[in-house]
């Protein structure tokens, strides 16, 4: 499993925003002096939706999976004299996302979320479409130290140290702060 540490190198406590592909991820505090260890190991989840032409409503169980490349299909079966709505999961053919595929004739609305966050939702139209939601891992810091905001730095690594220290510099006789990523 991959982890990101963040290590605060001054004695001044703060905050650390973390963003992954442009989205929030957190805001974590971090003691002076202190380390904060945030795990990247991702678990999906995809849940369907269907309207069918009689107006009722079907929903499908989830579809868990932890690989970064996935291929969903939202598909009707009759089973049983009664129809049965649900998520079909193949390996992915596009790497960095998860492709969803509808094998009805009804718009299929997809939520997709990532360890229990929702992630993105999506309507494929019918049979003849499919969509992408991305799952790449890119990653922006940046840190909130006595009240300065850091200029905000950004990494693919998932397994990185990113270091908070105070600039050598002073402006108008304040130190800044900034992050940098370390080995």
């Amino acid at each position: 499993m991959s982890n990101i540490t963040i290590k605060n190198s001054t004695s001044i406590p703060g905050l650390v925003i973390m963003s992954r592909a442009g989205t929030l991820t957190g805001r974590l505090p971090i003691d002076g002096n202190g380390l904060v260890s945030v795990p990247t190991s991702n678990s999906y989840s995809v849940i369907a939706r269907v309207t069918m032409e009689d107006g009722n409503t079907y929903v499908s169980g989830p579809a868990s999976f932890s690989s970064n490349s996935q291929d969903v299909t939202a598909e009707v079966l009759q089973e049983n004299g009664t129809f049965a709505f649900r998520l079909q999961t193949d390996p992915g053919t596009n790497p960095g996302g998860i492709t969803l595929h509808n094998h009805t004739k009804y718009p299929v609305s997809f939520e997709t979320s990532m360890d229990g966050n929702p992630l993105r939702s999506v309507t494929v139209i019918d049979d003849y479409n499919r969509d992408f939601v991305s799952t790449r891992e890119i990653y922006t810091f940046k840190s909130i130290i006595d009240g300065v905001t850091s200029s905000s730095i950004t990494t693919s690594n998932t397994n990185v140290t990113v270091q908070i220290y105070a600039d050598d510099e002073l402006v108008s006789d304040f130190v800044g702060y900034s992050v940098k990523f370390v080995s």
